[in-house]
């Protein structure tokens, strides 16, 4: 189930790609096994990561096992099927089931799609939290995500990030409990922190236009406004999240050299750092705008008019983000024949420089 998520930088050599690849397959298959052949879209990079770490931390040499590849029956693959790929099949399944009821509740109940998926892994749930209380994992922790979560964006003064973090650095710890090695315990609680609120953050970045189209909460919101169709991030709000990335980078770095591993050493360092780092970089390049992000709002029937009169707007479905009614747009958006690059990045969006190119710009990236 490999998607645009788990592409690497030149940094992965190529055999810690194989590593990372024999992870996420063997994920796949945990869930396969447990869970149903629908299961198996539920492989994630987050998931694929506690896998991987667990496996780190056994003192015990990995068992590698060769099953067929279910997109490629004439395909085999290595996978590791033992107590990693369980726990972390199991905390794929209880994420999914979180992130959906986020979904339905967003929605008001009104996401069609998402009330089918909820009766889909409601089997799959009742596995998994039995799976996981047979591993002595507090499965609680999990299920009261999105109930703490809406408390924490609707009670003032709280962390945001919070419940994320929490979740996370139990997550991270619990790798440690698994294998016992205690002394990493400590340090992966850090780590697991730490990597909660940068994803949390990062889906404030990824879903900052919708959010802010259709009144949902993001915590860059009160660092924007709207006037007259144009959606400005201050450059208050790009410092601070400069501010928060840095923070984040610095402490996962100094925690991950801490720690004891068995075996891919360089390849958790790589997967836990380069991400965040390579995106600070990019909302560095951002703190160049000085006036802040901007984005045009143009409605639906202005994009066909730009359409219908061939504007020299290079239109882009990749590079728009759909909010209602509306489409937001960075604006300065650069037209056939001009200058400028955009680097992708893994965590859903660019940076662009260069002449008549938006700072930023939302990707959206297909499997």
């Amino acid at each position: 189930m490999l998607n645009k998520q788990h592409c690497f930088s030149q940094k992965i050599t190529q055999e810690q790609q194989q590593i990372y690849h024999t992870h996420m397959c063997g994920l796949c298959h945990a869930l396969g096994d447990s869970y149903g052949l629908f299961s198996r879209m539920l492989t994630q990079h987050e998931t694929i990561l506690l896998n991987l770490l667990v496996t780190a931390q056994k003192p015990q040499e990995i068992e590698i096992v060769e099953r067929k590849c279910p997109l490629n029956p004439l395909k085999n693959v290595t996978t590791n099927q033992d107590l990693a790929s369980q726990f972390s099949a199991a905390v794929a399944v209880e994420l999914s089931k979180v992130n959906n009821n986020d979904h339905i509740q967003d929605s008001q109940g009104k996401d069609i799609p998402a009330i089918v998926l909820d009766q889909l892994l409601e089997k799959p749930h009742q596995i998994a939290l039995q799976t996981l209380t047979e591993l002595n994992f507090d499965a609680e922790i999990l299920t009261e995500l999105g109930k703490n979560q809406t408390l924490a964006e609707t009670t003032e003064n709280q962390e945001p990030s919070k419940p994320s973090a929490t979740v996370s650095a139990y997550l991270f710890a619990m790798t440690a409990r698994l294998t016992n090695n205690l002394h990493n315990e400590d340090y992966l609680l850090k780590i697991g922190t730490c990597y909660g609120s940068y994803l949390y953050l990062m889906d404030a970045v990824n879903d900052y236009t919708r959010d802010l189209a259709n009144g949902h909460y993001n915590p860059l919101r009160k660092f924007s406004k709207q006037e007259k169709g144009i959606l400005t991030l201050s450059q208050e709000g790009i410092l601070w999240l400069i501010s928060r990335f840095s923070d984040i980078k610095n402490t996962i770095k100094k925690a991950t050299n801490e720690l004891n591993l068995y075996r891919y050493q360089d390849l958790i360092t790589e997967l836990l750092y380069q991400p965040i780092d390579q995106n600070l970089v990019a909302i560095t390049e951002l703190a160049n705008c000085e006036k802040g992000l901007t984005f045009q709002r143009y409605k639906l029937t202005d994009l066909f008019q730009l359409v219908m009169f061939m504007s020299p707007f290079q239109i882009d479905s990749r590079k728009f983000n759909y909010s209602g009614k509306n489409f937001f747009f960075p604006r300065g958006i650069r037209s056939e024949g001009e200058s400028g690059s955009c680097d992708d990045f893994w965590d859903g969006f660019c940076t662009c420089v260069g002449p008549g190119a938006a700072c930023l710009e939302p990707c959206t990236y297909g499997s």
